[in-house]
């Protein structure tokens, strides 16, 4: 079964970006996650565009061939109906349509011959380059031309450099270059270009994060307006922001009858237990594929032994002297720090037998708290003196219990409702949430903001009491948070 397609929301700056890249004369390098939508971005920029189009792919296996995204890009081009006119226009001299016709042989129209073996000799490669430099300027002669090479981490290495080529190259030709890429690995060949071309002020890097609240919302209004609070609730809970997962957790719910063609919300069917289509397993199945042995067998006894243990029983149940399971906790961190600088608050990770730091990152979603819990609390459970869970507020408690993890923007919000209403009035707000399955501060506020419009019996007349937030954060998790502003560690 196909994905569901879904509306394209929450990118509108990055698209603003996008439009200033024909004039800046950068390469437009959207970057991401597997799943966090860069494809869509681009093709929602090139949707809208004005002009020729080129569109070329890179893949894992075809590292090893020269060229392939190039040649697919051209060969698109040659069979649309309009190419004899586009060839016509580009007036491109028989030099250059030779040295073209080593990529793609059926640009030959009985001038100079292709080489007989159809190598790629390496010595001839400025030439080439220069061919395809000459081609895309013809073209932008009569038209606005963009070229997208999509999956950028993929591309070969004559790829690559003729890429750079191409945006180094003087014009005022209204010419787009545009890519997509995962987060890039350092101290490769892509690492190499897009530091070459940083220094030289000729990229525009467009990192993408994952969705925020607000965009699942719409979502959910769209596929289901009367029901949009508890859908919503459940995508963000189990999406975590990804549009590929959101996609997919739709597609989940229509074929299990829990989203009906009208939209109805089969309410009974919704679970609070988190729900991994096959799709998204087997995506999460090749991001465990690239951890170490030592830390994917950490991770193993982590989901077996739970959330709470200490360096010793991981060390035996996975067989590692306890260096190893160090190095695999920072390992999974790094791993951890590289989605997770996308987010808001800052985890520090101790470990206290020796005291020294492991990493920063950011822990705020419902669906990292596992992480946290799993892999942060390893040092937590290190740590003497550690204050018991009952120590927080009692409305953090009681959120946390019933409803998900509370940030530090979601609790300024809770702040402010204790302070505006009767404390009985929001443990009842978060009752019906309970009830209604719609587990989120939105809905609980718009019920709040109901009974204080339309009235219950008590009125709001609540006596202020500001949250004591140290009493939380120095709680059980005093040994793991610091203040966002101490950044002598990082």
């Amino acid at each position: 079964p196909q994905p569901v397609r879904l509306p394209f929301t929450g990118r509108t700056a990055e698209l603003e970006k996008l439009a200033t890249l024909a004039s800046s004369h950068r390469l437009g390098l959207i970057e991401g996650d597997t799943g966090i939508g860069k494809t869509r971005l681009a093709e929602e920029f090139l949707r809208d565009f004005q002009g020729l189009v080129l569109v070329g792919h890179a893949h894992e296996l075809e590292q090893a061939l020269p060229y392939p995204p190039v040649i697919e890009a051209l060969r698109e081009l040659i069979r649309q109906p309009g190419w004899p006119q586009l060839q016509a226009e580009a007036a491109l001299p028989q030099v250059w349509r030779a040295e073209l016709g080593r990529l793609l042989p059926e640009l030959h129209d009985g001038g100079v011959p292709a080489p007989a073996d159809g190598r790629l000799a390496a010595n001839n490669e400025s030439r080439l380059w220069e061919a395809v430099s000459q081609l895309l300027l013809g073209l932008a002669r009569g038209h606005a031309l963009a070229l997208l090479i999509d999956d950028l981490h993929w591309a070969d290495a004559s790829t690559l450099a003729l890429l750079g080529y191409l945006v180094r190259q003087p014009t005022h030709a209204a010419i787009t270059f545009l890519a997509t890429t995962r987060p890039i690995t350092p101290r490769t060949q892509l690492a190499t270009l897009v530091q070459t071309l940083t220094r030289e002020g000729r990229i525009l890097r467009l990192p993408l994060g994952r969705l925020g609240d607000g965009a699942t919302f719409e979502l959910a209004q769209h596929f289901s307006p009367r029901y949009a609070y508890p859908l919503a609730e459940w995508l963000t809970r189990n999406a975590d922001g990804s549009p590929y997962i959101l996609a997919e957790l739709l597609r989940y719910a229509s074929e299990h009858q829990l989203l009906l063609p009208d939209g109805t919300l089969n309410l009974s069917l919704l679970s609070s237990s988190p729900v991994v289509p096959g799709t998204v397993y087997s995506l999460l199945q090749a991001r465990l594929a690239g951890l170490s042995d030592a830390a994917r067998r950490v991770v193993d006894v982590g989901v077996v032994v739970g959330s709470e243990f200490d360096l010793e029983l991981v060390a035996q149940a996975a067989a590692l002297p306890e260096p190893a399971v160090l190095d695999a906790l920072d390992e999974l961190l790094a791993e951890g720090l590289e989605a997770a600088v996308q987010r808001s608050s800052l985890l520090h990770v101790v470990l206290p037998d020796d005291g020294r730091s492991v990493n920063w990152y950011v822990i705020n979603t419902s669906a990292n708290r596992l992480w946290a819990e799993r892999i942060g609390l390893a040092g937590a459970a290190l740590a003497p003196n550690a204050a018991a869970p009952d120590d927080r507020p009692a409305l953090i408690t009681l959120y946390e219990h019933n409803i998900g993890l509370v940030t530090p923007l979601l609790l300024d919000e809770l702040r402010e409702a204790e302070d505006r209403y009767p404390m009985h009035w929001i443990e009842d707000a978060i009752r019906e949430a309970v009830r209604a399955n719609a587990r989120s501060w939105r809905y609980i506020s718009k019920v709040l903001e109901r009974w204080a419009a339309h009235g219950r019996q008590d009125a709001p007349n609540r006596a202020e009491r500001p949250i004591d937030v140290d009493k939380y954060t120095n709680g059980s998790y005093g040994d793991l948070f610091r203040r966002g502003s101490d950044t002598s560690d990082l």
